[in-house]
């Protein structure tokens, strides 16, 4: 494990761009060998995103032979709600780059069948050749996705009833009416974060610095900005 500290949320947005620009350029990409990458959501990633946004736009990356797979998702929340994952991965990336979105996979909240959804989920996941990178946001409690406190580190795709923590810290994205509905979601990303070819593991600001030292065994001081933990 590599960790990688930066003075500032700026310098972690442009390191993790150019981290994931340059696997994707290297693994080099076609129809019949795409790059698999898994997603998170959440205010850590958004300058990540915007970052490689602009890589593609200026024509120095592309992501038409990618494909990606984000492992939450809320139970309830149809894709076109404002507040669910699909939409904000629409929104803040995937409608600013040239993915094809066939090849974009988040589990659906409103599925008839949630057993079914996560089981068919973890069929396509393994019908892409595996994943290749994970880009990962590290939670106030040390969550990676929804696997809460607690969760099997092996464990598959599966509905998780969301702590206390996590409701709380996600209810400024939810309308009032919406909020009831966070009480769930999928999880999918431990067992697929475990076998993966490479990781990169964000912890971002001073409320994270103790989860991000807990993690990694390195001394980080309270007032330290933005801490990067890459595994390869």
């Amino acid at each position: 494990m590599r960790v990688i500290i930066k003075k500032d949320y700026e310098e972690c947005s442009v390191w993790a761009a150019n981290h994931i620009a340059d696997a994707i350029k290297k693994f080099n990409p076609d129809e019949e060998k795409p790059f698999v990458i898994g997603l998170p959501t959440g205010s850590t990633p958004l300058g990540i995103y915007a970052k490689l946004a602009e890589k593609c736009r200026a024509k120095e990356l592309s992501f038409k032979n990618v494909i990606s797979f984000n492992m939450d998702e809320y139970v309830g929340l149809a894709p076109d709600n404002e507040n669910s994952y699909r939409y904000f991965m629409n929104r803040n990336f995937f409608d600013l780059i040239d993915i094809n979105k066939a090849n974009t996979h988040l589990l659906d909240g409103c599925a008839a069948d949630l057993e079914a959804e996560c089981e068919n989920f973890e069929k396509m996941i393994a019908e892409s050749g595996g994943i290749k990178l994970f880009l990962g946001g590290i939670g106030n409690d040390g969550h990676l996705a929804f696997n809460e406190p607690g969760s099997s580190l092996t464990g598959r795709t599966h509905v998780q009833l969301l702590t206390e923590d996590t409701r709380s810290v996600n209810s400024r994205f939810f309308w009032r009416r919406y909020f009831k509905s966070a009480g769930k979601g999928f999880d999918g990303w431990n067992r697929y974060y475990l076998r993966c070819g490479r990781s990169a593991d964000y912890c971002i600001g001073q409320g994270k610095s103790l989860c991000c030292c807990s993690c990694c065994g390195r001394l980080c001081k309270p007032g330290m900005a933005c801490v990067g933990l890459a595994a390869a």
